[in-house]
């Protein structure tokens, strides 16, 4: 038995109605136009994918952003509601509580566009030196970052 295939068509939709329901969330400044940030990257992600514009180097820094918007969030669900996140909870879970629902879906969008992001690079090989260079910068300024939030 073979799992129904989800048409690019059918994840927009699933997206547009999500982005829907977000929208009127006032969550004080908390994440949730961080969400529909990256949701919305996504969206136009596929939307380009589906027109055969996938590995499109002017988007790729939006791909980006959407990327570590969403890891930054997750993160940060993780640290802020521990406890609604037992130690043998995963993403692949089925969701328990509203933590544990928009961690997954940020688990599905991190595994999306690390997907565009890894596709993009590969049909660009000429550039990967400034790829390599690009990510080992942002990963330095995220280390000096949790460096000095670690003395707060």
């Amino acid at each position: 038995m073979s799992l129904p295939t989800v048409t690019t068509y059918q994840k927009i939709n699933s997206l547009d109605a999500l982005i829907a329901e977000i929208q009127g969330i006032d969550d004080g400044g908390h994440g949730v136009n961080r969400l529909l940030l990256a949701l919305r990257i996504f969206r136009q992600t596929l939307k380009l994918r589906s027109s055969g514009e996938a590995g499109d180097l002017d988007w790729l820094p939006n791909v980006k952003c959407g990327l570590r918007e969403s890891v930054n969030l997750f993160e940060n669900l993780r640290k802020m509601e521990a406890e609604a996140f037992p130690h043998n909870w995963h993403p692949g879970n089925v969701p328990q509580n509203p933590q544990q629902q928009i961690a997954s879906v940020l688990s599905f969008l991190i595994n999306e566009l690390v997907t565009e992001v890894t596709l993009t690079e590969m049909l660009h090989p000429e550039r990967a030196e400034e790829f390599e260079a690009e990510r080992n910068s942002y990963y330095a300024m995220k280390r000096a970052v949790e460096e000095a939030n670690r003395f707060d």
